[in-house]
Formats: C-alpha cells, structure tokens, sequence
C-alpha cells in the first residue's frame, strides 16, 4: 500500500487566502453610474461601479472612479448608432481579460501589444450604456408621454419630457413617427411609392415648386385661386354671342 501524506493544515490555509485574494483582485464585469463625460472626438465616460465589492472587515474596496472609459457603441465599419451619454446614466461595465492602454489609444483596427501584465482589472472595462435597476426602468416606461405597444419595435428620445420622440416598427408591419415638433426629410431626390393610396391630412399646405407636372384625373372640392382669381366663381367680361372669344377672366 502507498502512504499519502497530505499538506499540513497551515499549508492548505495559505493556499486558500491566495486564491481569495488573487478572487478579490479580479473583475470580471460590473453595473457602474456615469460621473464624467469626456466630449473628445470619441467620447469615452468616467463611471463609479455600482456594487462595489468589501473586505473581510467591512472595508470597501471600489471607492475609486474609473476613467476613460471607451464606449461599446452598436457600429460596423459603415454604420453607427449614436446616442448621448450623460452624467447619471448607468449601464454595464465589461472587463477586458488584460491591459486596454495601447487599445484605447490605437488609430486603426489591427492586434495592440498588450503594455503590461495587467489582468482582469477595473482599468481595462469597456462601458455598454443601458443597464438599470428594474425599478428604474419601470419608471422610465411609466413616465413616457407617446402610446407605446411593448410588441413594437421602438426608438425614443427625449423620454418623458415634453420633447419625446419615437420611431415605431409596429408588430404588425406598419411604420410610425411621432414627434410633437417638426420632422425633415432632406435629400437630392425624395420619392414616394405606395401600391394603393397617399393621403396628406393637415391644417395647410405650402408647396414651393417652379414647375410642377401632374398626371391623372384630378378632383378638387373646395376653391382654387388663380392669380387671385376663385376658379370656380369666376366671370369672363365682353361676352358676346356666336363663335367669339371673350375677354379674359375676371373676379
């Protein structure tokens, strides 16, 4: 038979405070508040975690913000959605697996050398804006000012302000914008196709076009104005019996 001999107590103790420590040092990913926005040409954001973590005796341990944090904005090479960031916004805090120093300052896409043995550390997280307590975002939901249907698709601005925006993806198939303002639609060209009708509803109508072309059958209810001349009510002056032209219109 074999004789095992096993570690003395004490040894197996010093292993276990090691590992604990090593556990204590190390961040994975965390809820964090923004405190500073850096409005450079590529905002990043100073957080504060939100569940910081405690020692043994009490003592806290995430006391310090962390700054220059870049921002997980949703991208690809050709696109962007960009929102704002501001002071008070909370959202997840990502840790990179080692140092994000030569990352962050990297003016193309290619692999960084890592710039120290840096691991798991606070320093190296990445910001992902939307995370909150559940109770928050009741509130947010509950304080909107446009209807909302939860099976919709939706983009909001402005939320619960007087300002609120949204652009609605609606579950079943039709498409919303709401504002309580002016919506502009610039472009070199602006066409309209719709397989069975258009219809304008408004309080008037302004068209500024030097020339316009129209096509089709055209029914008008209401008066029209010439030259300040009603085109329905209109009189031709020096009428004369026959085959004559008359005069030109007149009020």
């Amino acid at each position: 038979m074999f004789n095992i001999t096993y570690p003395d107590a004490s040894y197996i103790d010093v292993i276990k405070t090691e590992i604990h420590n090593h556990n204590d040092n190390m961040r994975t990913s965390f809820p964090a508040v923004v405190v500073g926005v850096n409005n450079s040409a590529v905002p990043s954001v100073t957080v504060e975690i939100l569940n910081p973590r405690y020692t043994d005796d009490g003592e806290n341990m995430d006391d310090l913000h962390i700054l220059n944090v870049p921002i997980a904005y949703t991208r690809t090479s050709n696109s962007l959605i960009l929102f704002p960031v501001k002071v008070g916004d909370t959202g997840m805090c990502i840790v990179a697996d080692n140092s994000l120093d030569n990352f962050k300052i990297a003016s193309n896409s290619n692999p960084t050398k890592v710039a120290n043995n840096r691991m798991k550390d606070e320093m190296d997280a990445v910001f992902y804006p939307g995370l909150t307590p559940p109770g928050v975002m009741a509130q947010q939901f509950q304080n909107l000012k446009l209807p909302r249907d939860a099976n919709d698709l939706t983009i909001i601005h402005n939320t619960g302000t007087g300002a609120e925006v949204n652009f609605t993806l609606k579950a079943d198939g039709n498409v919303e914008i709401n504002s309580p303002f002016t919506m502009k639609v610039i472009a070199k060209d602006i066409e309209l196709n719709a397989s069975n009708s258009v219809s304008i509803n408004a309080s008037s109508l302004k068209v500024n076009v030097p020339n316009t072309t129209w096509t089709g059958n055209t029914t008008i209810s209401g008066t029209w104005t010439f030259n300040g001349i009603p085109f329905d009510t209109h009189k031709h002056a020096g009428v004369t019996p026959g085959s004559g032209v008359s005069g030109l219109p007149s009020v």
